[in-house]
């Protein structure tokens, strides 16, 4: 209801979505478990995560405002992430994480 989600589904791999106000933003993803780390994609600021060990915990990406404008009544967010992939999956899906692009 308050969001837009989905999956993507190719070959082997499973990819998740949730598009609107109250999309994940992993915050149960810290350290030691997970790798985290802060990046621009498409412009946009974003949150990756990747378990330290594979195949156990999520491999996802989390954008805080995936808007151009600066308008705090529109902050869409967009989590993507995949759940216990390989190593082969997670470099797969970091790859496509690096593909978004925004309006």
């Amino acid at each position: 209801m308050d969001s837009y989600t989905g999956e993507f589904v190719g070959g082997e791999v499973a990819l998740e979505f949730d598009y609107g106000l109250y999309s994940t933003d992993f915050d149960e993803c810290r350290e030691p478990q997970y790798l985290v780390t802060f990046e621009t994609v498409a412009g946009h600021r974003a949150k990756v995560v990747r378990p330290r060990a594979g195949g156990h915990g999520f491999t996802g990406i989390y954008f805080p405002n995936t808007n151009s404008d600066s308008n705090p009544l529109r902050r869409d967010k967009l989590a993507v992430w995949g759940q216990d992939l390989t190593d082969a999956q997670q470099d797969l899906a970091l790859k496509i994480f690096q593909t978004a692009r925004f309006p």
